[in-house]
Protein backbone atom coordinates (compact mmCIF):
# COMPACT_ATOMS: atom_id res chain seq x y z
CA UNK A 1 0.00 0.00 0.00
CA UNK A 2 1.37 3.44 -0.91
CA UNK A 3 0.59 6.93 0.36
CA UNK A 4 1.24 10.03 -1.74
CA UNK A 5 1.78 13.69 -0.73
CA UNK A 6 -1.98 14.32 -0.57
CA UNK A 7 -2.43 11.44 1.91
CA UNK A 8 -4.37 9.32 -0.56
CA UNK A 9 -3.87 5.61 -0.52
CA UNK A 10 -3.40 3.19 -3.43
CA UNK A 11 -2.79 -0.55 -3.56
CA UNK A 12 0.37 -1.70 -5.29
CA UNK A 13 0.78 -5.22 -6.64
CA UNK A 14 4.00 -7.03 -7.47
CA UNK A 15 4.31 -10.23 -9.48
CA UNK A 16 7.64 -11.89 -10.19
CA UNK A 17 9.36 -15.01 -11.49
CA UNK A 18 12.80 -16.10 -10.26
CA UNK A 19 15.45 -18.28 -11.84
CA UNK A 20 18.20 -19.17 -9.35
CA UNK A 21 21.53 -20.88 -9.85
CA UNK A 22 23.77 -21.76 -6.92
CA UNK A 23 26.98 -23.71 -6.66
CA UNK A 24 30.02 -24.27 -4.44
CA UNK A 25 33.42 -23.09 -5.63
CA UNK A 26 35.22 -24.84 -2.77
CA UNK A 27 34.22 -26.56 0.46
CA UNK A 28 33.75 -23.15 2.16
CA UNK A 29 32.96 -20.72 -0.68
CA UNK A 30 29.61 -20.73 -2.50
CA UNK A 31 27.92 -18.38 -4.92
CA UNK A 32 24.40 -17.70 -6.10
CA UNK A 33 22.93 -15.87 -9.09
CA UNK A 34 19.28 -14.86 -9.09
CA UNK A 35 17.42 -13.46 -12.11
CA UNK A 36 14.05 -11.89 -11.34
CA UNK A 37 11.48 -10.59 -13.83
CA UNK A 38 9.14 -8.33 -11.88
CA UNK A 39 5.91 -6.56 -12.81
CA UNK A 40 4.81 -3.93 -10.27
CA UNK A 41 2.12 -1.27 -10.21
CA UNK A 42 -1.44 -0.29 -9.36
CA UNK A 43 -4.74 -0.08 -11.23
CA UNK A 44 -3.39 2.73 -13.45
CA UNK A 45 -0.07 1.36 -14.67
CA UNK A 46 2.45 -1.45 -14.29
CA UNK A 47 6.21 -1.29 -14.74
CA UNK A 48 8.42 -4.22 -15.74
CA UNK A 49 11.83 -4.63 -14.06
CA UNK A 50 14.61 -7.12 -14.53
CA UNK A 51 16.71 -7.67 -11.40
CA UNK A 52 19.90 -9.67 -11.25
CA UNK A 53 21.61 -10.48 -7.97
CA UNK A 54 25.09 -11.94 -7.48
CA UNK A 55 26.07 -13.25 -4.04
CA UNK A 56 29.15 -14.95 -2.64
CA UNK A 57 29.37 -16.56 0.81
CA UNK A 58 32.24 -17.91 2.90
CA UNK A 59 31.77 -20.37 5.74
CA UNK A 60 34.33 -19.42 8.41
CA UNK A 61 36.30 -22.43 9.62
CA UNK A 62 35.48 -23.76 13.12
CA UNK A 63 32.47 -21.42 13.47
CA UNK A 64 28.89 -21.47 12.28
CA UNK A 65 29.16 -17.89 10.94
CA UNK A 66 28.77 -17.26 7.21
CA UNK A 67 29.54 -13.76 5.91
CA UNK A 68 28.00 -12.91 2.53
CA UNK A 69 28.45 -10.12 0.01
CA UNK A 70 25.78 -9.46 -2.63
CA UNK A 71 25.08 -6.89 -5.29
CA UNK A 72 21.88 -6.46 -7.26
CA UNK A 73 21.00 -4.19 -10.15
CA UNK A 74 17.57 -3.15 -11.44
CA UNK A 75 16.92 -2.62 -15.16
CA UNK A 76 13.88 -1.30 -17.02
CA UNK A 77 13.43 -0.95 -20.76
CA UNK A 78 13.35 2.86 -20.47
CA UNK A 79 16.15 3.56 -17.96
CA UNK A 80 18.80 0.87 -18.39
CA UNK A 81 20.28 0.34 -14.87
CA UNK A 82 18.25 2.58 -12.56
CA UNK A 83 19.03 1.15 -9.12
CA UNK A 84 21.90 -0.68 -7.44
CA UNK A 85 21.90 -2.51 -4.10
CA UNK A 86 24.99 -3.71 -2.27
CA UNK A 87 24.67 -5.90 0.82
CA UNK A 88 27.00 -7.26 3.47
CA UNK A 89 25.45 -9.85 5.78
CA UNK A 90 26.32 -12.35 8.46
CA UNK A 91 24.35 -15.58 8.96
CA UNK A 92 24.28 -17.91 11.96
CA UNK A 93 22.19 -21.07 12.41
CA UNK A 94 20.14 -21.18 15.61
CA UNK A 95 18.96 -24.75 15.11
CA UNK A 96 18.81 -27.30 12.27
CA UNK A 97 16.04 -25.45 10.40
CA UNK A 98 16.30 -21.94 11.86
CA UNK A 99 18.82 -19.25 10.79
CA UNK A 100 19.40 -15.66 11.88
CA UNK A 101 20.82 -13.08 9.42
CA UNK A 102 22.06 -9.56 10.10
CA UNK A 103 22.64 -7.32 7.07
CA UNK A 104 23.60 -3.80 6.05
CA UNK A 105 22.49 -2.63 2.61
CA UNK A 106 23.11 0.49 0.53
CA UNK A 107 20.66 1.24 -2.27
CA UNK A 108 21.43 3.90 -4.90
CA UNK A 109 19.13 5.29 -7.59
CA UNK A 110 20.29 6.47 -11.02
CA UNK A 111 18.62 8.40 -13.84
CA UNK A 112 16.31 10.32 -11.48
CA UNK A 113 15.84 14.05 -10.95
CA UNK A 114 16.54 13.70 -7.25
CA UNK A 115 18.31 10.33 -6.80
CA UNK A 116 17.93 8.68 -3.41
CA UNK A 117 20.52 6.73 -1.48
CA UNK A 118 19.10 4.47 1.24
CA UNK A 119 21.06 2.90 4.09
CA UNK A 120 19.19 -0.19 5.32
CA UNK A 121 19.85 -2.30 8.41
CA UNK A 122 18.08 -5.68 8.32
CA UNK A 123 17.54 -8.55 10.73
CA UNK A 124 16.00 -11.76 9.39
CA UNK A 125 14.87 -15.02 10.93
CA UNK A 126 14.54 -17.88 8.36
CA UNK A 127 12.83 -21.24 8.84
CA UNK A 128 13.51 -24.08 6.37
CA UNK A 129 10.62 -26.43 5.76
Amino acid sequence: MNWDDKATMSNTHRFYIDVIYKNKLTKRISYRIRNRWQNQGDIYAYKMNFRQKFAIAYNIRKTKLTPRFATEYFVTIEDAVHKLRSTISLSHPISKNLDFDLAYRIQQEFHANNPETLFIFEGKLSYKL
